[in-house]
């Protein structure tokens, strides 16, 4: 089962969501591949938590829409919290927290490019500390 959390949050054509999806205000492209367990966050700053004499749940916060661009693929148990450009790969238990360029391979805590998906390794720009 997967849970859409705002009514106003598109999905494309011919996208695949797999079991425990949560997706929060998000705008899902065509082709995007979420496998188990993938939660798409309303931004990064969902709650205030300044004030220590007002309990958080009432200190408001700011929702916003995060992007999905098409042809992503977002692996196991992936946490996004901000936008993720077309074409991109994102690893298993990848915490995406920054946008990185169209078709970046994406893994680790959080998410850093390791890779250009279509590219080999040897031509990848990154360099070889950044290779898997």
């Amino acid at each position: 089962m997967a849970t859409i959390n705002y009514p106003e949050t598109p999905i494309g054509n011919d996208v695949l969501v797999g079991p425990g999806i949560w997706i929060g205000l998000a705008d899902i492209g065509d082709d995007v591949l979420m496998a188990n367990n993938v939660t798409i966050l309303s931004g990064r700053n969902h709650h205030n938590y300044e004030r220590r004499d007002i309990p958080i749940r009432k200190q408001g916060g700011h929702r916003t829409m995060v992007k999905i661009g098409r042809d992503v693929w977002l692996g196991s148990g992936t946490k996004i919290t901000c936008d993720v450009n077309e074409g991109s790969v994102v690893a298993t238990g990848a915490v995406v927290t920054k946008l990185y360029e169209p078709y970046a391979i994406l893994a680790g805590i959080p998410a850093k490019p390791i890779g250009i998906r279509g590219t080999s390794v040897a031509e990848s720009p990154l360099t070889a500390s950044a290779q898997l």
